[in-house]
């Protein structure tokens, strides 16, 4: 009997392990991402990929910039960019081909545009001058939904990626930093000797401490 109830519970057990794994297989892809950006207090990145697959990703919003750890990405938020909620937490939408914040509204009047022919920027120039758009600059994207040419432009033959301007922040802030140590190094009085490849405190230090050494083995009775 005891044996019974052993297996009886061994085998629920294991079935509820099936079950929690199998559901945790399922949802894992929104609510791990879902998860992490509500305990880090990030916002949430919908990436929709060149490879087909959609992903949720969080990110650090900080100075109009997404910033995420993996994939390394960063995207450029513009000031109109659509910003959406999901559970409470701030959601965009990106493509991991363009370096800024996707509007699905954004996209379609894109679409309207290369319908008509008009694939890059040099082509809606040239289609704004021939007067083949009308109506001040407007462009209808699908039913009720209009922008602003000025806007789509952002969005045609862009150039930006997300990991281009990844690289460009990381450069900025490496030339940030080293003009603030500059500046440092000029109010202490340091100078740094690209021939010793540091600065001449770092090898003050070095001397020092090796002269406190030698004073401390000393003192010591030697070896």
């Amino acid at each position: 009997m005891i044996l019974m109830e052993m297996l009886l519970v061994f085998g629920g057990f294991f079935i509820f392990t099936i079950i929690f794994i199998a559901c945790f297989v399922i949802v894992q892809p929104v609510a791990v991402p879902y998860a992490l950006a509500r305990l880090q207090k990030k916002d949430i990145l919908i990436i929709s990929g060149h490879d087909g697959k959609i992903q949720l990703v969080p990110a650090k919003y900080s100075a109009n910039i997404y910033t995420t750890t993996s994939p390394p990405y960063s995207f450029l938020a513009d000031k109109d960019a659509k910003v959406y909620t999901m559970g409470g937490i701030p959601t965009v939408i990106v493509n991991d081909s363009w370096g800024i914040i996707s509007d699905p509204s954004m996209s379609s009047a894109v679409q309207a545009l290369q319908d008509i022919g008009i694939n890059n920027y040099d082509d809606l120039l040239d289609a704004i001058e021939n007067g083949d758009i009308t109506e001040d600059n407007i462009v209808a994207a699908r039913a009720f939904s209009y922008h602003k040419v000025e806007t789509i432009s952002n969005y045609l033959g862009s150039a930006l990626t997300p990991e281009s301007l990844r690289a460009s922040i990381e450069e900025q802030t490496a030339l940030l930093a080293r003009s603030y140590i500059k500046k440092v190094d000029e109010l202490m009085g340091i100078k740094r000797d690209s021939a010793l490849g540091g600065s001449t405190a770092i090898v003050v230090i070095l001397v020092l401490a090796v002269v406190l050494g030698l004073g401390y083995i000393v003192m010591n009775g030697g070896l």
